[in-house]
């Protein structure tokens, strides 16, 4: 009779050595089944003569299996001939699995950006849409893609409004040649304001062309969004913004297309009325007006952008003396990038604050501002953020600890971000007095000195004395 402990033991070990084989394999082979593809695919292309460069990733999870995607750009200039045949070079290599690995590849041909398929036919309609497009002026960048149901996909930026209309309305011909194929969809946009999203077709496209050109006798139109379902048009000056919606009201007629027409002055979010909004402004001085770039609400939450180099203080005083505004939940002023006066621009500042402590906070940041060692800052409830300048070190930090004291309040949470590596972040929470064991570990490197002058400075929010 057989020892079964034998056909076990043999049986265990031929199962270890099948493991130690699979693992050495996945372990020691040169390279995974994504990276071979990826190589492969650069030997095959860097040297094509039509080729200007490649610029491909890999994925894989398995040393064989994996996926190559990319892109090659081809040399500028190329004849229609030269494309289609760089396409079929590489529709042809797509279509063979490399080392275990699917590739997919764009072309980057001048303009125009195309997918690549290992079907032929398809690739030549794509090469046909391509070079009508790359000869066309007035595209500035133009994507083809496919898209679900076999059909087909055009991003572009155009250079004109006209012009976006008019590629939306006839997109090259070989993108769809059957009317029962799925309609192109569209993503198209131009660089004076116009962006149309969805499916060629219907009366959509010419709706907004005859909004876009109606409106725009009345008032200046900065940007139009169209979709089949509905029309967002923004004009310069909130003035105009009831003649442009008679106007746009007019030129849909019955169309069922939703209409939000808004003011690049005024902007509102979905639902938003703006009433509250539209009597304070009107409340406000000319001379503060003027600095105000643009205005954002929700109806509970008010938003001044103002321009760069504007003193916040001022604005926020102005702000408090129009009773409505009090009735705001939130109240911000904003920068967007303030100009250093030195060719560069800073990082966004920003105040958020309940009413009753919009001037304190915005004197606060003035002062912060005033020391020319600060980049940008962001206050909000219960919250301090502070970036320097690269070129402030340690000691330009400590000498805002004064400034922050004097608008903190109690258990704000305070940071100062160096604007380089060797200056560490330090964050403290705002109180009368904060020792190193207040301080988390993290941030007590470089504490002491701004400790110091904190805790010398006068209580919180109390203004501290000129240096």
């Amino acid at each position: 009779m057989r020892s079964t402990t034998g056909i076990r033991t043999r049986r265990i070990l031929a199962s270890a050595a099948a493991i130690l084989a699979a693992v050495s394999l996945a372990g020691c082979g040169s390279v995974d089944a994504g990276t071979a593809g990826r190589q492969a695919t650069e030997r095959e292309f860097r040297s094509d003569p039509a080729v200007e460069s490649v610029d491909l990733t890999s994925l894989n999870t398995l040393p064989w299996i994996g996926s190559v995607d990319g892109t090659v750009t081809a040399k500028p200039g190329l004849s229609d001939d030269e494309l289609s045949a760089l396409v079929d070079r590489i529709g042809a290599f797509e279509s063979e699995k490399r080392g275990g690995a699917s590739v997919s590849l764009k072309v980057a041909a001048d303009t125009v950006t195309l997918r690549v398929l290992p079907d032929r036919a398809r690739n030549a309609r794509f090469v046909a849409a391509a070079n009508e497009l790359r000869t066309d002026t007035g595209i500035v960048s133009a994507e083809l893609e496919v898209r679900s149901g076999d059909g087909s996909k055009l991003t572009a930026r155009t250079s004109t409004a006209e012009r976006a209309f008019a590629l939306a309305m006839e997109t090259p011909g070989p993108l769809r040649e059957r009317a029962s194929e799925t309609p192109v969809e569209l993503d198209v946009s131009s660089v004076d304001g116009v962006s149309l999203e969805g499916d060629q077709g219907g009366t959509w496209i010419a709706d907004a062309q005859r909004v876009w050109a109606t409106v725009g006798l009345r008032a200046r139109v900065t940007v139009l969004e169209a979709t089949p379902e509905a029309l967002d048009l923004q004009v310069a000056e909130e003035a105009d913004v009831a003649a442009a919606r008679a106007a746009a009201e007019a030129a849909l007629g019955h169309r069922p297309m939703a209409l939000t027409v808004e003011s690049r002055s005024l902007q509102l979010r979905d639902g938003a009325s703006g009433d509250t909004t539209r009597v304070t402004l009107a409340k406000l001085p000319a001379e503060t007006r003027k600095v105000i770039d643009f205005v954002w609400t929700d109806d509970a939450v008010l938003q001044l952008h103002l321009k760069p180099g504007t003193a916040l203080a001022p604005v926020a005083t102005a702000l408090l003396a129009v009773p409505e505004a009090s009735g705001f939940r939130t109240l911000a002023l904003m920068i967007d990038g303030r100009d250093l006066g030195s060719g560069g621009s800073g990082a966004p500042i920003g105040v958020f604050a309940e009413p009753a402590d919009l001037v304190p906070r915005a004197t606060g940041v003035d002062r912060l501002l005033a020391t020319g060692t600060v980049a940008g800052t962001d206050t909000a409830r219960k919250r301090i953020d502070v970036m320097l300048l690269e070129n402030a070190g340690p000691k330009e930090r400590a000498a805002l600890a004064p400034v922050l004291k004097s608008f903190a309040q109690p258990a704000d949470w305070v940071c100062v971000k160096g604007g380089e590596p060797a200056v560490r972040t330090l964050c403290v929470t705002a109180a009368e007095r904060i020792s190193m064991s207040d301080v988390e570990e993290a941030y007590r490197s470089q504490a002491e000195d701004f400790l110091a002058r904190w805790n010398a400075a006068p209580s919180l929010g109390t203004a501290p004395t000129a240096e």
